[in-house]
């Protein structure tokens, strides 16, 4: 089992950050990195995400997205309350440096792929606002946005189209195109098309939305 030197949790700013570095760089398996979550990383994680300093603030993200591609360490993301700083990051638009919103909008989508097909008996959201679904799907068109933060965003909510709460997604998103009259790509239209009856589904995201191929 990988372990976490006393350090990332007492030592100084500078020790920490250049854990949080090692963290984001490694390559690790799952198992190291659930074993990493298994030993308390996260906290400290969390503790230097919530920090001003933005140079603090990018290395742990970094380190969270290294790690949090392990469903395990997702679905504890999600329950520990990592995920509504992470959206209220990546709704603020005014962060919009490149590799930071890339970075954030990937945990997001591997927060998102965490969720489907859960064993607990509770399962966790990872968006559970109502304003959640609109403010996220918006960033698809916003132009300012990178092409991969466009489609991190839209393969979560592919995957979120899988997951317990696929039902409140699908129809969050069909509220969104009528009350925006959004024309959405042809890639994130594709989104919508997830079950058995997408096409039913397509037909009312179409006449609301006025989606056109581009």
């Amino acid at each position: 089992m990988l372990a976490v030197s006393p350090s990332f949790y007492a030592g100084p700013d500078n020790v920490k950050m250049t854990m949080a570095t090692n963290l984001a760089e490694m390559e690790l398996t799952d198992h190291n990195r659930e074993s990493l979550f298994d030993g308390g990383v996260l906290v400290p994680l969390l503790h230097m995400f919530s920090h001003n300093d933005l140079q603090v603030k990018t290395v742990a993200i970094k380190a969270l997205r290294n790690l949090s591609s392990s469903k395990k360490n997702g679905q504890e993301m999600i329950r520990q309350g990592a995920a509504r700083p992470l959206l209220n990051l990546l709704f603020n638009q005014s962060l919009h440096t490149t590799g930071l919103w890339e970075d954030v909008a990937a945990i997001i989508m591997q927060l998102a792929a965490s969720t489907i097909s859960q064993d607990s008996q509770t399962p966790v959201l990872l968006l559970d606002f109502d304003d959640d679904v609109s403010r996220l799907f918006n960033l698809v068109s916003v132009p300012q946005s990178a092409v991969q933060v466009q489609q991190n965003i839209i393969q979560t909510f592919y995957s979120l189209c899988q997951t317990p709460s696929a039902s409140f997604i699908r129809t969050k998103l069909i509220e969104v195109c009528i009350l925006l009259k959004l024309s959405a790509p042809t890639t994130a239209r594709n989104v919508f098309l997830l079950n058995h009856d997408s096409s039913a589904l397509n037909r009312q995201i179409t006449q609301h939305c006025q989606c056109q191929d581009i």
